[in-house]
């Protein structure tokens, strides 16, 4: 004796299909995925927002230790050599994350 499998099952919900989505549930889900749509666009914009102004201390940072470090002699620049490849670093994550969300 078989046992009713997957596809037993499948043929009962053959029998009785749903009917199609009426054009005002269309409507509707159409709404609904517009507002979700502008509601990420809106938060993707603010995270742009965001990168941007981290990218300008980034780059206000790294002006401010070139300068910190054009004064200095060459082995005691080496360790703020070091920061400024940190921040150039980020400084390219941020602007990689800029393009990759616009």
């Amino acid at each position: 004796r078989r046992r009713p499998g997957p596809r037993d099952r499948s043929l009962v919900a053959d029998t009785h299909p749903t009917p199609p989505p009426s054009q005002e549930d269309l409507r509707q889900s159409l709404e609904k995925e517009k507002t979700q749509s502008q509601k990420q666009l809106k938060d993707h914009q603010g995270e742009i927002t965001r990168l941007n102004e981290q990218l300008q201390q980034a780059v206000e940072e790294l002006k401010r230790l070139r300068k910190a470090s054009s004064g200095a002699r060459i082995n005691s620049g080496s360790s703020s050599c070091s920061s400024c490849s940190s921040l150039m670093f980020a400084a390219v994550v941020v602007l990689g994350l800029n393009d990759l969300l616009t």
